[in-house]
């Protein structure tokens, strides 16, 4: 039986997992997403493994390509699928100092509120150049063919790195329990805006469902008119066009549009 202590032993946890079906919340045939219950250092936290023995970033090349898009794909369906946030609030990428043994893509909210987030070091792997964005590594193999290595000098300088800053702001402070209140205070700052939307676009949808009742949901202020029952001119200077300014720019730099299409041509706003 293999020694738990054992370095080589652990570095091979997440392909045990992934091989044993454990953590796993979503599967194909080139790869697998697993939840990082162990040691997550943000309130989502997964990792992405691919099939294929790989062992880290740096051994990607062109033929990878196909296999990142996938991985990219299963990031995004489980950010959908097992959170309750946006893309826009999410890190995909890979460490270059990687622990593990096997090539395994972080999809990791910016939040970085967890109990294990507890040391400088911690947050370094994420927030500097120890960790490299899908959108780098894919745009780098496709140019150059390859993820050039870092020095270990250079990465345990990086991850040595002190004062910390925010990633949401200027905040920097060289004491790490400060900073953890500090990310806890933008975590709750941004659920109550979200909570607060979200009550505010039922408000509407309700107000908006009451306005197709008509009358009944009570007297509507004195003047209103539908906008189908105001003129051009009228519904324009109520309803302003926010691309007007734009198209009458576009109209004026192509005048040969315009003569081809005809004076009566109308402004079309995108959509």
């Amino acid at each position: 039986m293999a020694d738990e202590t054992d370095v080589e032993f652990q570095r091979g946890l997440l392909t045990r997992k992934m091989e044993a079906g454990q953590d796993v919340v979503m599967e194909t045939n080139q790869a697998a997403v697993l939840r990082n219950v162990d040691v997550p250092k943000a309130k989502y936290h997964f990792v992405v493994l691919p099939k294929e023995d790989i062992v880290n970033v740096t051994a990607l090349s062109r033929k990878h390509l196909p296999l990142l898009d996938h991985m990219l794909e299963l990031a995004v369906q489980t950010i959908e699928q097992q959170t309750q946030s946006q893309l826009s609030n999410f890190l995909i990428g890979f460490k270059m100092d990687a622990f593990m043994n096997r090539l395994n893509m972080h999809v990791i909210s910016k939040d970085f509120c967890a109990d294990t987030m507890s040391r400088n070091q911690h947050w370094n792997t994420f927030n500097t150049e120890l960790f490299i964005t899908f959108q780098t590594v894919h745009a780098l193999i496709n140019f150059k063919g390859f993820i050039e290595p870092m020095s270990p000098e250079r990465a345990e300088s990086l991850r040595k790195a002190f004062p910390v800053q925010c990633n949401q702001c200027s905040f920097k402070t060289g004491n790490f329990p400060k900073f953890k209140d500090h990310l806890e205070y933008h975590r709750q700052r941004k659920e109550k805006y979200q909570t607060n939307l979200s009550e505010s676009m039922a408000k509407m949808n309700l107000n908006g469902s009451c306005m197709k009742k008509g009358p009944k949901c009570g007297p509507r202020p004195q003047g209103f008119r539908p906008h189908s029952q105001l003129g051009s001119t009228e519904a324009n200077q109520a309803h302003p066009n926010p691309y007007r300014k734009f198209s009458n720019n576009q109209k004026k730099s192509n005048p040969q549009t315009n003569k081809s299409n005809g004076d009566n041509s109308k402004n079309i706003s995108p959509n």
